[in-house]
């Protein structure tokens, strides 16, 4: 394993020069020797180890989770988050290893990011689901820290990363609706968040594959929660009655479940007027009424696999780069043939 002299030998500068680089005391150093210290570091694979506060001489055994802090409550609405953590903590326990949380709100300056978050208290971290954690990324990934993201895209070819497969859950959920005969299927998700585009990939295959032109009148952008599906119901509700949606893929269980008590609020029938499917199975999912259609991700085991993935990292051993878990079409109550008095188009084309 490379150490810190064999980085400052390869960089051509003193240790001290690394040390400062590493500890982010970059105004002690010039940019040509950041570079070249930085380019050192991932050439070397090497690592800094992680000490406990006060005891230069025992390794932590922690591991950082970062999230993204949105609002107040960052956890308490997000089942999401909820579950994977609780898989994280289930297998760092099984380890011995203590599982610190990292909620970030808004990240400015990554480098003292790290340096903070870094600085003797974690092994390794897991970046939980936010756009914001690739910033953080590339910071570990430039100086060799172990990192495993979830829920986002791989920071570069040789990152690892966890995650459902989110195009083909989609793509399985809308095959589904279409299988019921409905054509105008609407889209809820935004194009700024990772793997709202993943799904919508999926999303528009499926259409394609039936013949069926998506059309962007049927894509309502909609974040994660549950009053997104609030405004989306009120936006399919001002559709003329004979071009209005017949169906409905959410991002999420919790916008769907927005959606449908919105509709419901306004005198219409899910499945009768329009049919819902989500994506996640969050626990209330099965208890709604009616019983919610969705696309099951395993949660709690994405968050067990992130965590044997980091445990590779840290070992210096790169495990499976891109874990994808295939989310399960879970049938129940919420999806429907659709209704003939808004259906105006028949089925034209076969089902790939």
């Amino acid at each position: 394993m490379a150490t810190i002299r064999d980085v400052a030998l390869r960089s051509g500068v003193s240790i001290g020069t690394v040390s400062n680089v590493l500890n982010n005391r970059t105004e002690l150093v010039t940019v040509e020797n950041q570079e070249r210290v930085l380019k050192a570091v991932r050439d070397l694979g090497y690592r800094p180890r992680a000490v406990t506060r006060g005891d230069a001489g025992q390794q932590s055994s922690t591991i950082g989770v970062v999230i993204q802090s949105i609002g107040r409550h960052p956890l308490r609405d997000n089942a999401y988050l909820n579950l994977v953590l609780d898989g994280i903590i289930s297998e760092a326990s099984t380890r011995k290893f203590a599982v610190t949380i990292l909620v970030e709100e808004n990240i400015q300056d990554v480098r003292t990011h790290i340096r903070e978050r870094l600085d003797g208290r974690c092994e390794g971290l897991i970046l939980l689901g936010s756009a914001a954690n690739l910033r953080i990324a590339e910071g570990l990934w430039e100086r060799g820290i172990p990192f495993v993201q979830v829920g986002v895209y791989a920071m570069h070819d040789d990152s690892v990363s966890v995650d459902s497969d989110n195009v083909a859950g989609v793509r399985r959920g809308v095959e589904h609706l279409i299988s019921l005969g409905h054509r105008r299927i609407a889209f809820l998700g935004d194009e700024c968040i990772s793997f709202s585009n993943e799904r919508y990939r999926g999303y528009e295959l499926a259409l394609l594959g039936a013949g069926i032109e998506p059309d962007p009148a049927w894509h309502f952008p909609a974040y994660a929660g549950k009053e997104c599906g609030e405004l989306a119901a009120d936006w399919w509700t001002e559709f003329p009655q004979e071009s209005r949606p017949t169906a409905v893929q959410a991002l999420a269980d919790l916008n769907a479940i927005g959606f449908i008590e919105r509709v419901q609020e306004r005198g219409y029938c899910v499945p009768r007027d329009v049919s819902v499917i989500g994506f996640d199975d969050i626990p209330i999912a099965e208890y709604l009424t009616p019983a919610l259609t969705t696309l099951r991700q395993p949660m709690t085991e994405i968050g067990r696999t992130a965590v044997e993935q980091l445990f590779q990292c840290i070992g210096g051993r790169k495990g499976q780069l891109r874990t994808l878990f295939q989310p399960e079409l879970i049938i129940r109550g919420t999806t429907a043939a659709p209704p003939t008095h808004l259906e105006s188009e028949p089925m034209e084309a076969p089902l790939s």
